[in-house]
Order: C-alpha cells, then structure tokens, then sequence
C-alpha cells in the first residue's frame, strides 16, 4: 500500500494519490471541507511519522491554488498516475484555474 494512503486527516480528505515514490508524495483533495488543492508530505519510516506530522501524527501540507496549477501539469510524464493527473487538471480547467 502506497504511504500516501495510509496518511487520513479529517482536514484534508485525500481523492487522488497522484505521486507516492514512498519517501515522497503528493495528493489531490478537499481542505477543511471546502477548498480543493494539492497535499505534499514526506512519508517518513515506520519508526518516524514524516513530515509534517501533528503530535506524531502524519498530515499533509497544503498548497495554495495558484501553486497546485504548476504542480500539477509538472507531474505529467514522471512516474505519476498521469490518469489521476488528468482528472485533477480537467477539475482545475473547470474551476477557472488555469486562465488565472
């Protein structure tokens, strides 16, 4: 199982993994039950929570939206899951996000 995966934060509810190489990842979500942005966390160890943690507790730091955009389309070609990829930039199209 991916780490990403195992990483569940009511603040940021993941939709998509869209990189996890196991010591990094990135994910696509809803923070604070409304605004939908990119997540990043270094995963850590089994003996080590990653960074950022909260009292030990892995969570996911947060991107503004006008970072997600350039993240986003730079995932595309690497060892992402370009589908996920595709998914979150049709989003962003949708919203607005990539005229801005």
């Amino acid at each position: 199982m991916p780490a990403a995966v195992q990483v569940k934060h009511s603040k940021f509810p993941v939709d998509h993994v869209l990189y996890d190489d196991g010591d990094f990842s990135i994910a696509w979500g809803t923070y604070d039950g409304g605004r939908r942005c990119l997540g990043m966390r270094w995963n850590g160890d089994p003996n080590d929570a990653g960074y950022p943690k909260l009292f030990q507790h892995p969570v996911w730091f947060v991107l503004p939206e006008e970072l997600s955009v350039p993240f986003v389309k730079s995932l595309l070609g690497t060892t992402a899951d370009n589908k996920a990829v595709l998914k979150v930039l049709e989003e962003l199209e949708a919203s607005g996000a990539l005229k801005r």
